[in-house]
């Protein structure tokens, strides 16, 4: 245990000091030569170029908002919080957990570089040089502002791999177009993001998506650049991630399904540069991967969104309109159990119950997991119905990230106002003492079943959820047992578009009658709903309360109104 302390230790201390070491013989390398085949990289004809036109024009939609930069892009400018980051900063001298005055995500998010694959796609189909230039100038400028080791595009190398595999698609596509002076700089540049990334591996107390999206890069550039020594590197992270990271399920153990997407697809892009270079992967690699495609696909509603369970940051590698991978297979038409990963899809039709029982995430660690064991989303009669909270942001607004992810925002029982279990930091527990088990699960062609228990701040609560796929009726029976007086309160989050009301012990709310028993009381009140990172809206949530000492039980039914 000391061991991995010191290693860890030594790897934040090196991680400062890298670029006094290694920073001037990277920019002094010789020029490196393009190689490895990306023949997967194939433009496809659009009938719309609006994406690649907004990018010429400078109109990003960033975090769901519609942003307009400047004829010369200032790569560290925030036009959500209309800030600009020190570009002549040291990389390792910032601090994000005490940056009150912006989110560093939102100039990471444009510095990604998604929009020049669109770009680039947008130029072989119409052969317009506008969009060859737009390419040339957004690069060069990019360059000129953010030399090797100064600026907040340097602090995170999962920022710098995901922006190369942008690069590297957009040389791709250009082929022999490329303007030869482009991708000299491209080149150079590119050189210098796979040493940066090798010297600075996302690892810790627990691998996460950051340390995946580190062997991803290396992977791409090793190959792009005919370098083993990233091959390698990047080979071993992406086996070791898929082995340590990955449920036999296919669940994702950070427990986010926003995150699992992310994740398949880092996956899913390292798999095909692998495949078209000869580089062998294992059979656990391939397996796990297929289970992850399966378990995304029943984390998908009938309507084709999916749940919006634990973290969600918005991100991924490629622009959306890149199709070059398969995230998506058909929609699961049944109701499955994922074990191992703690999740349970109850389905049938155009009803679609996620159910949350297993551990908070990255086994005990935390990570993107939210306090929601025995939380569950439902999409009901076609129409969204009882939702997650979601995330909205990491670090400008800290005590709206801590109640986002708190018991308070999740469709379960808080027990005596206390959090489920205490949180260490933005991202970590203190320690997961929910001791989650499965009692029961049964699944037929008329009716679903599960039950599922865990420790509650020294209650123990038990939630079985029965699914009469017949009528479309679902029941959902608490049991609470605990020493003592206690004060309980369960919640039910609606969705932005519902108005629901309160009759007695009934909410009418879209299409759904939702009766309730065991309450002392019900209230409606005000809630907020976030759909992805930097978005909210306000909803509203129903408040069961309770009173109980030893022992309760109660019962929250959903059917269908009548016509």
């Amino acid at each position: 245990m000391m061991n991995a302390v010191y290693v860890r230790l030594f790897a934040n201390l090196f991680r400062k000091k890298w670029w006094k070491l290694f920073g001037k013989s990277i920019t002094q390398r010789p020029m490196p030569k393009p190689t490895g085949s990306f023949s997967f990289i194939t433009p496809k004809p659009w009938s719309n170029l609006k994406d690649a036109d907004d990018a010429l024009s400078h109109s990003f939609t960033v975090f769901g908002h519609s942003v307009q930069l400047p004829e010369k892009i200032d790569w560290h400018f925030d036009p959500l919080s209309n800030y600009t980051w020190d570009r002549q900063a040291p990389s390792h001298s910032f601090n994000f957990l005490n940056a009150p005055k912006a989110d560093v995500k939102v100039v990471w998010e444009i510095s990604r570089f998604q929009q020049l694959p669109v770009l680039a796609a947008a130029f072989l189909q119409t052969r317009s040089e506008k969009y060859l230039c737009e390419i040339i100038t957004q690069v060069e400028s990019w360059i000129e502002q953010n030399p090797l080791g100064f600026g907040v595009h340097w602090v995170v190398p999962m920022e710098a791999s995901i922006r190369a595999v942008n690069w590297i698609t957009t040389l791709a596509l250009l082929k022999d177009d490329a303007p030869p002076t482009l991708v000299k700089s491209m080149l150079r540049s590119l050189s210098e993001h796979a040493a940066y990334i090798y010297w600075n591996i996302e690892f810790g107390k627990k691998n996460g998506n950051h340390y995946l999206s580190n062997g991803m890069g290396l992977l791409w550039l090793g190959v792009f650049l005919g370098e083993k020594k990233y091959v390698r590197k990047g080979l071993a992270i992406v086996e070791e991630s898929m082995r340590e990271q990955v449920y036999d399920d296919g669940v994702d153990y950070e427990k986010s399904v926003p995150y699992h997407s992310l994740v398949l697809e880092m996956f899913e892009l390292s798999r095909m540069v692998c495949e078209a270079n000869g580089i062998e992967l294992s059979p656990e690699f391939y397996r796990k991967l297929r289970a992850m495609r399966h378990f995304l696909a029943a984390a998908t509603k009938p309507n084709g969104e999916r749940c919006n369970i634990g973290d969600d940051d918005s991100g991924s590698v490629l622009h959306h309109s890149m199709q070059i991978h398969e995230l998506d297979s058909p929609h699961c038409a049944s109701s499955e159990l994922f074990k191992h990963g703690g999740f349970a899809v109850l389905r049938h039709r155009d009803t679609h119950l996620f159910f949350d029982f297993g551990d908070i995430g990255m086994q005990g660690y935390g990570g993107h997991g939210h306090n929601d064991t025995l939380s569950f989303e439902l999409f009901f009669n076609g129409e969204h119905l009882i939702v997650d909270s979601g995330t909205f942001n990491y670090t400008l607004f800290q005590d709206e990230r801590q109640q986002l992810r708190s018991i308070e925002a999740h469709n379960t029982i808080q027990i005596d106002g206390k959090e489920l279990v205490p949180f260490r930091n933005l991202w970590s527990i203190v320690a997961d003492t929910t001791q989650p088990k499965l009692i029961q699960w049964k699944s037929h062609e008329q009716r679903d079943e599960i039950t599922a228990e865990i420790n509650n701040n020294g209650v123990r609560h038990q939630r079985t959820i029965c699914f009469d796929k017949l009528s479309g009726v679902i029941d959902i029976m608490d049991k609470l047992s605990g020493k003592g007086k206690h004060l309980a309160v369960s919640r039910l989050h609606f969705h932005p578009s519902l108005s629901p009301t309160l009759d007695g012990n009934t909410i009418v709310a879209g299409s759904a009658r939702i009766s309730i028993e065991g309450a002392s009381r019900i209230l409606l009140k005000e809630s907020q709903y976030s759909k992805g990172y930097y978005q909210k809206v306000r909803n509203v949530k129903a408040e069961l309360c309770i009173e109980f000492e030893t022992a309760w039980q109660g019962r929250i039914k959903f059917e269908r109104l009548k016509p």
